[in-house]
């Protein structure tokens, strides 16, 4: 795939309307006037993209391996031979590349390994709402790993970057996997609650914040 760059608000729909063709052993064919059939999958994809955002890559994604370029831009000499030799010598090309021998730690349907690279590029793709998210962590109590109240996220955004409709926090969270838990009342605020986590309950949520209010007012007595 060549020069690829996924924009707008729905580029991580797209993107993962590609990830059945990268990793599914059997895809779908729907060819244009003739039925439906499936097909053993046998190929493989590397990806060119002039931009560190061209993917929109987050911490759950397990099938991408980033790699940059230091290269810069060299004479059209280079190139013309580059191009040439290619196109005579693919055979050969081809011969090589099957006779490097893959390393044992290779795991060709395992996890993609984690790199600086693609740590580069996940927080190129936050938004400004992952942004308030990532750096509320620890400060907010009502922003943790085990949930996210949508009106600690307004607040927080209007003072960093402006202010925000709670319809466009709510759309974010649901496409980075967050589900809506409920409202609750907690010291006189309502909140919409949303959560990553497994079996997470409101019930929990309030025990939590008990808890961390409580190390509050203990730290400032």
């Amino acid at each position: 795939l060549n020069e690829i760059k996924i924009n707008g608000h729905n580029r991580y729909e797209i993107f993962n309307n590609i990830k059945p063709v990268i990793t599914d052993d059997i895809i779908q064919i729907n060819s244009k006037g003739l039925r439906e059939k499936e097909i053993i999958n046998i190929t493989n994809y590397l990806i060119f993209t002039n931009y560190k955002d061209g993917i929109p890559l987050d911490g759950e994604d397990r099938r991408i391996f980033p790699l940059f370029s230091q290269a810069g831009i060299l004479s059209d000499d280079y190139y013309d031979r580059l191009f040439d030799t290619a196109q005579k010598y693919y055979s050969s090309i081809a011969t090589f590349l099957l006779s490097v021998d893959v390393h044992p730690d290779f795991k060709p349907k395992g996890r993609a390994p984690h790199s600086e690279f693609k740590a580069a590029i996940i927080e190129q793709n936050l938004s400004s709402i992952e942004q308030v998210i990532e750096e509320e962590k620890g400060h907010n109590i009502y922003i943790c790993e085990e949930y996210v109240s949508v009106k600690a996220i307004r607040d927080a955004h209007e003072k960093e970057f402006g202010e925000i409709k709670p319809n466009t926090v709510t759309n974010k969270l649901f496409n980075t996997k967050y589900v809506y838990i409920g409202r609750l009342r907690y010291q006189g605020g309502r909140h919409s609650v949303w959560s990553r986590k497994k079996g997470i309950t409101l019930e929990k949520i309030r025990d939590i914040l008990d808890v961390k209010l409580a190390k509050l007012q203990a730290l400032k007595a």
